[in-house]
């Protein structure tokens, strides 16, 4: 049976701390202001804005919402967008995705870039100051998998051996970003006393998904140590498809893509949808905005 890991939980570790900072950048009178625009009604994205709002709420960062029919002319947002950029009292400006079908890629590339770089906290430009918040969460999350090994087995010395991380959903902005974070270079763990470094060495198996390719995905995910699988395709990584052993990451949305109640059998840690990559993202996506007024100050 896998080691589920509780989002909630690593986040109330940690909400201590991001309230401290709010409260001393608060001292000389700056409220921390996150403005979100949503176009056209999403029950999905209704319920992450609403754990947005509340986790806000709880660490005394004002977000401040600007709904707009899905009909809205794009332009007009864009002037919306470019306004919140220039208020001083605001230090973060998102837009809540996806958006609705009738409006295109290219559309909702020129929206994201009509955000200042300096204001993108979700950090969705190319060119942004912020890693993703996302992007954020499986990295901390797979550390946290990988120490949790170092921790059950104490007598292993020197390094963590190289695994192979495997990105389902590659090819996509969430998957790749997944990809360059942690492909770029080795990145040293340490557990919470300090005492130990181990490092590990990320060999990524890039696997995009289409609808003809899934024997092809199934062979790359039963080689890998680290699953990821960021497709938004609900079931699609079933048992049969994991390494016995593996550490699987769960980022599907809004359902999840892993079958729980099969890869619990066969993983020995799993971060599940809902519950897992959904708390850190929100946590870091509040981080991110804090550490852009610590910037400014």
């Amino acid at each position: 049976m896998s080691y589920i890991f509780s989002g909630k939980k690593y986040v109330n570790e940690k909400e201590a701390d991001l309230r401290r900072k709010v409260v001393d950048i608060k001292k000389d009178g700056t409220i921390p202001q996150l403005v979100i625009f949503q176009i056209g009604e999403n029950k999905a994205s209704e319920v992450f804005l609403k754990e947005k709002a509340k986790f806000a709420k709880k660490v005394g960062i004002k977000l401040r919402l600007i709904f707009l029919e899905e009909d809205t002319d794009i332009h007009h947002i864009a002037e919306l967008i470019k306004k919140e950029n220039n208020n001083q009292k605001v230090h973060g400006v998102m837009i809540q995705l996806p958006l609705p079908k009738n409006f295109s890629k290219d559309e909702r590339d020129q929206l994201i870039t009509t955000i200042d770089s300096q204001k993108d906290v979700d950090g969705m430009r190319e060119d942004s100051l912020y890693t993703t918040p996302v992007v954020r969460a499986v990295v901390s999350i797979v550390r946290e998998a990988c120490m949790k090994g170092v921790r059950d087995r104490p007598l292993l010395q020197g390094s963590v051996p190289c695994m192979k991380v495997v990105v389902v959903g590659a090819k996509g902005f969430v998957g790749r970003r997944i990809v360059e974070a942690l492909g770029v270079r080795n990145y040293s763990l340490l557990d919470e006393r300090n005492e130990k470094q181990r490092i590990i060495t990320g060999k990524i198996s890039v696997v995009g998904v289409t609808s003809k390719n899934i024997k092809e995905i199934k062979r790359e995910t039963l080689k890998a140590d680290i699953l990821i699988s960021v497709t938004g395709v609900s079931g699609l990584i079933k048992g049969d498809m994991v390494k016995k052993g593996a550490i699987v990451i769960d980022v599907g949305s809004p359902k999840g893509d892993v079958v729980t109640s099969e890869v619990v059998q066969r993983a020995s840690f799993l971060s599940p949808v809902p519950g897992g990559v959904g708390p850190l993202t929100v946590y870091f996506l509040m981080e991110n905005l804090v550490e852009a007024l610590i910037g400014i100050k």
